[in-house]
């Protein structure tokens, strides 16, 4: 009698007849199974995914700044001298610059 498992007692052709599957998802399945093994008995597959996924949430964090900086940048440089834009905000600041200013104790 033929013991069936893991370790290979029966090829993925005896499987997939005993069990009418096609013979590709087995291999599939075993080759999963095979990697899996190897991290169940490694105590530090579980610290290099938490590693992993820390790194991960840095490197999102650090998309997200860039994506606001490169946003503000290009904003900023619409308005290039001379430009309606530009026109605009220079009269705001000199109306800003004309604004009385309170000095003093009342």
């Amino acid at each position: 009698m033929r013991r069936s498992g893991a370790r290979g007692h029966e090829t993925v052709a005896e499987l997939a007849t005993k069990h009418e599957l096609h013979p590709t998802p087995i291999a599939a399945w075993k080759r999963q199974a095979v990697e899996k093994f190897a991290q169940v008995f490694d105590d530090k597959g579980n610290a290099r995914e938490q590693n992993r996924d820390a790194e991960l949430t840095k490197l999102h964090a650090k998309i997200g700044q860039l994506v606001v900086e490169r946003d503000f940048l290009s904003k900023a440089s619409i308005a290039e001298p001379g430009s309606e834009e530009d026109d605009d905000r220079s009269r705001s600041f000199t109306a800003l610059d004309r604004t009385p200013v309170r000095a003093g104790i009342d």
